[in-house]
């Protein structure tokens, strides 16, 4: 009877696999899956002036940064530098950056102009 109940769980589990990746895949389609949700601090107020929501941004590597220079990454629309991914953020990131195994991007969520700029962003691998 547990047996049962076991395998009937595991198989509607196995059931849920495509929702749920279909959901984490990138918005722009093909084989990117989400990865994580993450936001930019230290933003410059004036490389975000046309950024919109679904603006595709890149990671790449600081480790000329002041602050936490061993995982520190760099948040670009374009070639505009946007600020930084936050501390937490950087160290899971940053490795996978510098393994040169994953590719990693990011789409622009929530953006929020004015006297306390915000920007919260989709990380993508893939």
């Amino acid at each position: 009877m547990y047996r049962r109940a076991f395998v009937a769980g595991g198989v509607g589990a196995l059931a849920t696999v495509p929702l749920s990746a279909a959901a984490n895949s990138s918005p722009a389609g093909g084989s990117s899956r989400k990865l994580m949700d993450s936001y930019v601090t230290s933003i410059d107020a004036n490389a975000m002036a046309d950024l919109m929501p679904g603006t595709p941004l890149t990671l790449r590597r600081d480790p000329q940064r002041r602050f936490e220079p061993a995982h520190a990454v760099a948040v670009l629309a374009g070639e505009r530098h946007l600020g930084y991914l936050p501390g937490t953020t950087g160290k899971l990131v940053a490795p996978l950056l510098d393994s040169g195994l994953a590719k990693l991007h990011g789409s622009a969520t929530r953006i929020r102009k004015g006297e306390r700029p915000v920007i919260d962003l989709e990380i993508y691998i893939g």
